[in-house]
């Protein structure tokens, strides 16, 4: 007859044969990086090389600094390079996401910077109350945020969409779809879609809003 002890003992015997696979992730916007699960479970991302393009080379700069709400610009890393066009649009502060990205100009534009990984595993929602604090003052001080990963596409557009849903009571679907339609390029990885939609029940929540859309 097999007791507990045994079979926990078996148990613990199987996890520790088992053997720790890496897994290699190319990023949209050229990152080469290496997934590991630890032993409690935990996925951790290693980055290994950085690849001057994506998965299709362009050479062409991303220049677009797409205005997504009063005071609030999302764009790729191209724009944060460039002292005269973020003038042009009269930044006072950015929120850089990128990795390998510095803060090109802190003499002239309060930073925020966050280096996120555009992984599905990457917790991008602990970031989220203060980008959106940050974002939040600047603006109502008259100010304006350009807010930018290294490609625009996955990781400052979902801060910006955060964004929107919290001061604008949009839910996800619609704010997903207004920063669409303004900048196509954007594609939040399914991991950040996850937590946005986590961040949306919570709004809900904070709100007082019922499943069906009613305040409680």
């Amino acid at each position: 007859m097999t007791t507990l002890s045994s079979l926990l003992a078996q148990i613990q015997k199987a996890k520790s044969s088992l053997q720790n696979v890496e897994t290699k992730v190319i990023t949209p916007d050229g990152r080469e990086l290496i997934e590991q699960r630890d032993n409690d479970g935990f996925t951790k991302a290693t980055q290994v090389a950085v690849r001057p393009w994506g998965f299709v080379g362009d050479f062409r700069p991303d220049l677009q600094m797409a205005e997504v709400a009063p005071g609030l610009y999302l764009g790729g890393q191209d724009p944060a390079h460039d002292a005269d066009l973020l003038s042009s649009k009269s930044i006072t502060h950015i929120v850089n996401l990128a990795t390998n990205v510095d803060n090109h100009f802190p003499s002239r534009f309060v930073y925020m910077k966050i280096d996120i990984y555009d992984l599905p595993s990457c917790d991008i929602a602990c970031f989220i109350p203060d980008c959106l604090s940050f974002i939040r003052a600047a603006i109502l001080k008259g100010g304006r945020v350009f807010c930018h990963c290294n490609a625009g596409v996955s990781r400052s557009a979902s801060m910006v969409i955060a964004y929107i849903m919290r001061y604008e009571g949009l839910r996800y679907s619609v704010a997903h779809e207004r920063v669409k339609s303004i900048r196509a390029v954007i594609r939040p990885n399914e991991g950040f879609v996850r937590q946005l939609k986590t961040y949306e029940v919570d709004l809900d929540f904070e709100r007082g809003v019922s499943a069906n859309g009613k305040l409680h």
